[in-house]
C-alpha cells in the first residue's frame, strides 16, 4: 500500500517534465552564449580604448616632460643675480643664448609691468630696439606667471620676430616678495609636430596637439582623415596636459573601429548559436531515453514497458533498493549523532564550507551566549567574538595556515588555543579542534580559562618564590621537615639548596632554640598565621637573629599539611635600633649646641644689620652733604669738570645707599620669621601698579591682573616678591610705546605658577644663570639703573616658602618670571 501526498496542480506526463526541463537548462547556456559575444565585443571596444588612452596619455607625459625640462633651463636664468644688474645683462644675454642652443628655443626677458617691454630677445642682437610682448588670443603665459608668480605655458601664436607659430612658456623673476620681469622661451611648433611624427599610428588613427584655444599645434593623421565625417564620439579620446592648458587627441574613424568588432562578435555568435543547437538536439534524444527508464520504474499499468526499460537499464531496481536501504541508516546514524552532538559535554559547532554556521550544541551556547540570528556565518562569530582587529587577523592567518597544512582538505585539525569573546564580554581560554567533513568543518571547544589561569598564578607564584630576594622556606607540618626553600634562604644560611632539601627544622635552631621551635610548632597548630623572632644557626655555626612569618595551609580535614614562611635577617635591624637608643641619648645636647650655634650666627647677623645701618651710613650722608653744599654755594665757581665730579659723587652716594638697603632686605628675607596667613597677590600686584602709573602718568602702559591669586604665606614677604617683580617690569618696558604688564597664573604638573610677564627689552637667555646672583645685572647702568638685589631678594623669599622661581624671555621681546609656593592657594583658577 503506497502513500501518495496529493498535489493541488495538473500532473503532466515525464516525456513532456523532462522536456521542459532541458529547454530550461539550455535558456541559461543560451542567454550565457549570447552573453559571451556581447562581452566578447565589449571586451574588444574596452582593448581598443585603453590602447587610445594608453597612447594620449604617453605622448601627453612626453609633451609634458618636455615642457619642464624647458622650463627649468628658464629657471636657472631667472634666478641669476646677473638679472638683478642691468650693466651684467648683456653676459645673461650670452647665457640665454646657450639656453637657446641646448633647448633649440629663444629666450626674451620683458618687464613684468605692463606693457610688457621686451628687454631682449635672443632672436635679435642685444641692443636692438624691441616691441612689448605681443599678447596671443587665449591663454598667454607672461600674464599669467606674474599673476600666479609660478612657471606658465601659453597658447600658440604667431612670432613678432620670427613671424612663424610659436609656443611660449614664461617664468616669473621674483625679488623682494614681487614679480620685477619675466623670463620667456619660444618654441618653434615644429618641434612638437616633429615629435608627433614619431609616434606610429594604428591604420585609421589620427593624433593633434592642440593649446588652450583648441588650435592645432601638431598633428598625425592620415590622408583624407576628416574628423567630422569619419570619427563617432566613442571614437574620440582626449588627454590634457598637466603643465599646460593643452590637450592630446586621438580619433579613430568609425570603418576602423567597428571593422574587427562586427567580424569577430558575428562568428562567436554564429559558433555560440549552432553549440547550443547541438546541445539540444543531444539533449532531447538522452532525455528521451532516460524517461523512458524513470518511467519504467513507476509504470504499474503497462507491464511490457516496464520490462523493456528494465531490460535496458537493469541496475534501476537494485539501485532503488540499495538507496533505500541506505536512507534507512543514514537516517538511524543522523538521530544517534543528533544525541550524541546536543548531550556532548564539551562545547561543539557544525560550519559549512561556504561559512555558514549550521548549528552548535547546548554547551556552545551556554559557554558563549550568542543567537543565531548573531552569528549566522563565520565573518559573524569572528566579528563578535575577536572585537580586536588586530588579534582578528592573526586568527585568520593561524586558521589558513592550519587549513593548508592538512591533507587532501579532510582530517583532524588542532587549531590550537584562542580567547574569545562571549556575549556578555567575558574572555575565555579554549582550546580549538575540529575535523574536516565533506560538508563543512565539526569544531570541539574546550574551555580551560581556570586552567590557564591557574597556571599563570602558580607560574608567578614560582617565579617570586625563586626571584625573591627575602628568605622563603616551604616546610612539611607532619614531620617538620623542609620541603623548599629559595635561593635566598639557603645562601643566607650558607647551604645549597639541594642540601635542605629534606632537611630537619631543628637543624636550623641551636641547643637553646629548640624549646621556642616547639613553641613555635604548637602555636602554629592552632593558627593559621603567626610571626616570631628566633635565631637561626648557618651551616658554620654562625648565629644570626631573624624573624618568621608563617602561613599554614590545612586539609580538607582542617588538619595542618604544609608551613610557608618568610624569613627576614634581622642583623641590620638590630643594629640600626642600638644606633637609635644611642642618637636619642645625645640628639637632646646636639640640639642644644645647634640652637646655641644658629644664635650666635644670628646676633652676628643682627651686629652686622646694625653696623651696616648706622655706621656706614653716617659717612655716607656727610659725602652727599658737603656735596649739595659745594652744589649750592660754589656752583658759580666750579668749572664744567667739577660740577661733573661733584653729581658722580652725589649719584655714588645715592648708589651705595641703595646697595646697603637691598643688603639689609636681602639679609632680614633669609633669617627673618615666617608668619604664614592668606596673601592677596592680585590685590599686591595692583597697589604697586596704581603707584607706578601715579609716578610717571605720562606712560601708556597695557595691565592685565588676573584676579583671585589668593596664596597661603607670608604677607609682608609676598609684598617684597610682588613689588620687585612688578617694579622690574615697568623698568624694563620703559622702551615701549606699547608697553604691556600682566600678572597671571597657570597649573601644570608642577603645581601652581604666580607669573609677572611684560614685553620689555628682556635678556639673553643663555646668561639667565646670573639673574639670581645678588649684585649681578645682565643691563648697563645707563640702559636700566639698578643694584642687582632685588631677584636674589625674591629667589630667597620663595625658597623659604619651599617654592622654584623661573625666568624665561628672548631678548628684545620682554621676560616672564613665574614662581610655585610650597602651600597650593585655596582659591585660584588657572586664566593664563
Amino acid at each position: 500500500m503506497s502513500t501518495t501526498l496529493s498535489l493541488p496542480h495538473r500532473s503532466i506526463p515525464l516525456r513532456t517534465y523532462l522536456t521542459r526541463l532541458l529547454w530550461l537548462c539550455i535558456f541559461p547556456l543560451l542567454m550565457l552564449s549570447i552573453w559571451l559575444a556581447y562581452d566578447s565585443v565589449q571586451t574588444l571596444r574596452v582593448g581598443q580604448r585603453q590602447a587610445a588612452e594608453q597612447m594620449t596619455e604617453n605622448f601627453a607625459s612626453s609633451v609634458d616632460q618636455y615642457l619642464r625640462s624647458r622650463i627649468r633651463g628658464l629657471n636657472m636664468v631667472a634666478i641669476s643675480p646677473l638679472l638683478d644688474e642691468p650693466a651684467q645683462w648683456p653676459i645673461l644675454y650670452q647665457q640665454a643664448q646657450g639656453y637657446q642652443k641646448s633647448f633649440d628655443g629663444h629666450v626674451v626677458l620683458a618687464t613684468a609691468d605692463e606693457p610688457m617691454q621686451m628687454l631682449f630677445n635672443t632672436r635679435a642682437p642685444y641692443g636692438n630696439a624691441l616691441p612689448p610682448l605681443p599678447r596671443p588670443k587665449g591663454h598667454a603665459a607672461a600674464p599669467a606667471a606674474v599673476l600666479t608668480r609660478q612657471p606658465a605655458v601659453g597658447d600658440s601664436f604667431i612670432g613678432p620676430v620670427a613671424q612663424t607659430l610659436l609656443v611660449a612658456m614664461a617664468v616669473p623673476v621674483l625679488r623682494e616678495g614681487r614679480v620685477s620681469h619675466v623670463v620667456l622661451g619660444t618654441f618653434e611648433a615644429r618641434q612638437f609636430q616633429e615629435r608627433i611624427e614619431q609616434i606610429t599610428l594604428p591604420e585609421g588613427w589620427a593624433m593633434t596637439l592642440r593649446d588652450g584655444r583648441g588650435d592645432t599645434i601638431a598633428r598625425l593623421a592620415p590622408p583624407g582623415f576628416d574628423a567630422a565625417r569619419d570619427v563617432a564620439q566613442t571614437g574620440r579620446f582626449v588627454t590634457p596636459l598637466q603643465s599646460a592648458p593643452w590637450r592630446v587627441e586621438l580619433e579613430i574613424s568609425r570603418a576602423v573601429q567597428l571593422a574587427p568588432l562586427t567580424s569577430n562578435g558575428g562568428l562567436l555568435l554564429m559558433g555560440l548559436l549552432m553549440a547550443t543547437f547541438t546541445g539540444v538536439l543531444g539533449g532531447t534524444v538522452a532525455s528521451r531515453r532516460l524517461g523512458r527508464a524513470v518511467a519504467s520504474l513507476v509504470d504499474t499499468t503497462h507491464p511490457a514497458t516496464r520490462t523493456s526499460a528494465s531490460t535496458e537499464i537493469s541496475e534501476i531496481n537494485d539501485v532503488r533498493g540499495r538507496l533505500d536501504e541506505a536512507a534507512a541508516q543514514q537516517r538511524e546514524s543522523e538521530a544517534r549523532f543528533r544525541r550524541l552532538f546536543e548531550d556532548a559535554p564539551v562545547a561543539m559547532r557544525l560550519v559549512s564550507r561556504d561559512g555558514r554556521i549550521l548549528t552548535w550544541n547546548a554547551r556552545f551556547g551556554e559557554l558563549f551566549g550568542y543567537t543565531a540570528d548573531e552569528i549566522p556565518t563565520m565573518e559573524a562569530w569572528r566579528r563578535l567574538a575577536y572585537p580586536d582587529p588586530v588579534y582578528r587577523a592573526e586568527i585568520e592567518a593561524s586558521w589558513k595556515n592550519t587549513v593548508e597544512r592538512t591533507d587532501g582538505g579532510k582530517g583532524d585539525i588542532n587549531m590550537g588555543e584562542f580567547r574569545p569573546t562571549s556575549k556578555d564580554g567575558t574572555v575565555r581560554t579554549v582550546q580549538i579542534h575540529g575535523i574536516l567533513l565533506d560538508d563543512g568543518l565539526l569544531s570541539t571547544f574546550v574551555d580551560v580559562t581556570e586552567r590557564r589561569e591557574a597556571e599563570d598564578r602558580l607560574r608567578l607564584w614560582v617565579e617570586s618564590f625563586e626571584q625573591a630576594q627575602l628568605g622563603q622556606v616551604i616546610s612539611d607540618a607532619r614531620d617538620n621537615t623542609v620541603i623548599a626553600v629559595n635561593p635566598a634562604f639557603a645562601a643566607e644560611r650558607g647551604y645549597q639548596r639541594e642540601e635542605m632539601t629534606g632537611m630537619p627544622l631543628s637543624q636550623l635552631f641551636s641547643d637553646n632554640g629548640q624549646a621556642q621551635l616547639r613553641e613555635m610548632v604548637q602555636t602554629m597548630t592552632h593558627h593559621s598565621h603567626a610571626a616570631f623572632e628566633c635565631e637561626h644557626v648557618r651551616k658554620d655555626g654562625s648565629r644570626f637573629p631573624v624573624l618568621i612569618d608563617l602561613t599554614v595551609l590545612r586539609d580538607a580535614d582542617g588538619h595542618p599539611v604544609t608551613r610557608i614562611g618568610y624569613a627576614t635577617n634581622m642583623i641590620d635591624r638590630k643594629r640600626a635600633e642600638a644606633e637609635v637608643l644611642l642618637l636619642n641619648a645625645t640628639l637632646e645636647r646636639r640640639v642644644q649646641e645647634r640652637t646655641a650655634e644658629l644664635s650666635a650666627a644670628n646676633r652676628d647677623l643682627d651686629s652686622f644689620a646694625f653696623t651696616v645701618s648706622h655706621d656706614l651710613r653716617a659717612p655716607l650722608r656727610a659725602m652727599n652733604g658737603y656735596a649739595q653744599v659745594l652744589q649750592q654755594d660754589l656752583a658759580e665757581q666750579l668749572d664744567e669738570s667739577a660740577r661733573a665730579c661733584l653729581n658722580g659723587i652725589t649719584s655714588a652716594s645715592h648708589r651705595m645707599s641703595g646697595l646697603i638697603d637691598g643688603i639689609l632686605v636681602l639679609s632680614r628675607s633669609a633669617r627673618d620669621d615666617m608668619t604664614l596667613g592668606p596673601v592677596d597677590l592680585s590685590a599686591l600686584a595692583q597697589r604697586r601698579l596704581a603707584e607706578l602709573a601715579a609716578s610717571e602718568p605720562q606712560r601708556q602702559v597695557t595691565v592685565s591682573v588676573q584676579p583671585g591669586l589668593r596664596v597661603t604665606a607670608d604677607p609682608r614677604m609676598m609684598d617684597v616678591v610682588i613689588t620687585n617683580l612688578v617694579d622690574n617690569a615697568w623698568k624694563y618696558s620703559s622702551g615701549k610705546p606699547d608697553a604691556e604688564i600682566r600678572v597671571f597664573s597657570h597649573t601644570d604638573a608642577d603645581g601652581t605658577w604666580y607669573g609677572v610677564a611684560d614685553n620689555g627689552a628682556g635678556f639673553d637667555p643663555a646668561r639667565a644663570g646670573h639673574l639670581f646672583q645678588p649684585f649681578h645685572r645682565l643691563h648697563r647702568q645707563d640702559e636700566f639703573p639698578g643694584i642687582g638685589i632685588g631677584l636674589a631678594t625674591v629667589q630667597r623669599i620663595v625658597a623659604r616658602h619651599g617654592g622654584l622661581i623661573v625666568a624665561r624671555s628672548t631678548r628684545g621681546q620682554g621676560a616672564t618670571f613665574a614662581f610655585t609656593l610650597e602651600i597650593e592657594p585655596p582659591h585660584a583658577t588657572d586664566q593664563a
